[in-house]
C-alpha cells in the first residue's frame, strides 16, 4: 500500500446544486417559464437523458375530496400493464374537480366550479408531489450524460434543442421500446475542497512539512468553469457508463491529461463528482449502478500503490478505496 505523502491531503469535489426536470416536448417552452426557472436553465451545463416505463392515468380513477386527490397510474413495462395508486395532498379549495386529460391520459388537470382549467401537469412532472403505493416508478435510467458550455453562454437547454443523441434515444424508444418515456434532467454544479488529516499513521509526515501547500491550493480554487464542466461530464460517464455514451466510458484520471492539469498543479490527491436528484424525487440508475437519489463517484489522481488514496483514511485500508467508496448513498 502506498505511503501518505503529506499530513494534510486535499480532494477536489464537484456537487450538483440546481436541478431542472423537463419533458423533451417542452424544451422550447422553458423561455415561457418564470424568471427563476429561466435563470436556472441558463446556468445548467450538465444534462442527463433518462427514461422510465411509460406512465398514463387510468381513465375515471381520479377523485377529489377533503383536499386530497386520489387516482391510479398505469405503468407499461415491456407491454405488461400494472396499476399503482397515488395521492396528492393539500389541494387548493378553488379546485372544484380534477381528472385525467384526453387520450393518451398523460396529464392531470384541475378545474374551478365554472369549468375553467386552473392547473395542468404531466404525470412524470407531478410525481415529486405524489404519495405513491410503489416508489419504484420514480426511478430513471441514465441513458446519456452530456455537457454544454461553449463560451459560457450555452446552456444544457440550448444544446438539447438540436441534440442528435436525444433524437436517437427518442427514435429508438419509439421503434424498439414504445413502453418507455424520456425525461431530461439538467444540473448546475459548484466546487468544494475536502481535507483529510492524519497524525496517527507511522508514515504520516509532520504538519510543518505541508508548508504553503494548502494556501496555494485554495488560491487556485475554483478551477476554470469550462474545465469543471468537462471533468464533471467525464466523471459521471465513467461512473454510470450509460448506453449512449461512447467516449469517456473508460476514462480514468491520470497525470498528463490536459483536462486535469490544474488538479495536478494544485496537488489534489483525489476527485469527487456527486449528483443529487432529491428535488425531483427521482432516483437514477444505470446497468452498472443501483438506483439512488444521491450518487458519489470517487477517483484517485495518483497511483494508490505509490501514494495512499485520499479515501483510505487509515493505514492498512485497501488501496482501491476510491472504487469501494463510490456508489449511491441513499
Amino acid at each position: 500500500m502506498g505511503k501518505r505523502q503529506f499530513f494534510t491531503e486535499t480532494c477536489l469535489g464537484f456537487c450538483s446544486r440546481g436541478l431542472l426536470a423537463v419533458n423533451p416536448a417542452h424544451i422550447e417552452r422553458i423561455e415561457d417559464q418564470p424568471e427563476e426557472a429561466r435563470q436556472l436553465a441558463r446556468d445548467c451545463h450538465i444534462y442527463l437523458i433518462c427514461r422510465r416505463p411509460s406512465l398514463t392515468l387510468k381513465p375515471g380513477s381520479i377523485s377529489l375530496g377533503d383536499g386530497v386527490c386520489r387516482g391510479v397510474i398505469i405503468i407499461n413495462e415491456l407491454g405488461r400493464m400494472r396499476e399503482v395508486s397515488f395521492k396528492l395532498n393539500g389541494i387548493p379549495d378553488n379546485f372544484h374537480c380534477m381528472k385525467e386529460s384526453a387520450y393518451p391520459y398523460k396529464k392531470i388537470e384541475a378545474f374551478d366550479v365554472g369549468g375553467d382549467l386552473l392547473w395542468s401537469a404531466l404525470i412524470n412532472m407531478a410525481l415529486p408531489m405524489m404519495v405513491l403505493a410503489d416508489n419504484s416508478i420514480r426511478n430513471l435510467e441514465v441513458c446519456y450524460v452530456g455537457q454544454a458550455y461553449g463560451d459560457g453562454t450555452r446552456s444544457a437547454a440550448d444544446r438539447l434543442k438540436s441534440h442528435s443523441t436525444l433524437q436517437k434515444v427518442l427514435a429508438d424508444s419509439a421503434m424498439e421500446r414504445p413502453d418507455l418515456e424520456v425525461v431530461l434532467l439538467m444540473f448546475q454544479y459548484e466546487q468544494q475542497v475536502f481535507f483529510s488529516f492524519d497524525g496517527r499513521s507511522s508514515d504520516a509526515p509532520p504538519p510543518e512539512a505541508d508548508g504553503n501547500r494548502i494556501g496555494d491550493t485554495l488560491d487556485g480554487v475554483p478551477l476554470d468553469e469550462k474545465k469543471t464542466i468537462a471533468i464533471v461530464e467525464a466523471g459521471l460517464i465513467r461512473y454510470f457508463r450509460p448506453e449512449y455514451n461512447i467516449k469517456l466510458r473508460d476514462w480514468y484520471p491520470k497525470e498528463g491529461q490536459k483536462l486535469l492539469d490544474e488538479c495536478y498543479e494544485l496537488d489534489f490527491s483525489g476527485l469527487i463528482v456527486e449528483i443529487n436528484t432529491e428535488n425531483a424525487a427521482s432516483p437514477i440508475y444505470s446497468s452498472s449502478r443501483a438506483p439512488g437519489i444521491h450518487h458519489i463517484a470517487n477517483f484517485d489522481l495518483h497511483d494508490p500503490e505509490v501514494r495512499r488514496s485520499f479515501f483510505a483514511m487509515m493505514e492498512g485500508m485497501p488501496t482501491d478505496m476510491a472504487t469501494k467508496t463510490s456508489g449511491p448513498i441513499y
